[in-house]
């Protein structure tokens, strides 16, 4: 390999609702300024909120993706504080079973959240749930059909997804 070829290195971007950016790669978690939440489908009555980009990710392959709700991935637990829970029928609460996620939990003041973590039970977040379960049913010999070619935009129900 050449000296340029040794040091190529694939880095995923989020972008924020404010344009600061979240970079993820096999070896690096850093981000930018401004650093923020990120919306998708905002002006739903129901919320999915999600702590990180890899978490929606991993809830997009298990459940599919929805334009019937908005997403808010918080990129920091603490910009929960920017977010008017009000404005939603539903909260669907899909952060860590951790600390931080059962403070943000127990603060949460909304008539009508609902604890999605209850799914993942036994695991710290959705995708290390998500991983877990592709392991075991690779060593079962099958796989689950389409979850991250849909995610990719390669399904006619996810037209448009663009974040």
């Amino acid at each position: 390999t050449t000296g340029e070829e040794k040091y190529r290195k694939t880095v995923i971007l989020w972008k924020s609702d404010k344009g600061g950016y979240e970079m993820r790669s096999s070896e690096t978690k850093i981000s930018n300024s401004p650093k923020y939440l990120t919306t998708i489908n905002g002006h739903k009555k129901e919320l999915y909120l999600l702590e990180g980009f890899f978490d929606f990710l991993s809830l997009v392959v298990l459940f599919g993706y929805s334009r019937d709700v908005t997403y808010v991935v918080l990129n920091s637990i603490g910009h929960a504080a920017y977010v008017d829970f009000s404005q939603y029928d539903t909260v669907n609460y899909w952060c860590d079973n951790d600390k931080a996620g059962d403070a943000l939990w127990d603060k949460l003041n909304h008539p009508n959240k609902i604890d999605k973590r209850i799914l993942f039970k036994g695991s710290n977040d959705i995708n290390e749930y998500l991983q877990r379960e592709r392991c075991k049913t690779h060593r079962q010999g099958s796989r689950k059909d389409g979850g991250i070619l849909r995610l990719l935009g390669w399904d006619a129900d996810m037209d448009g997804l663009a974040m």
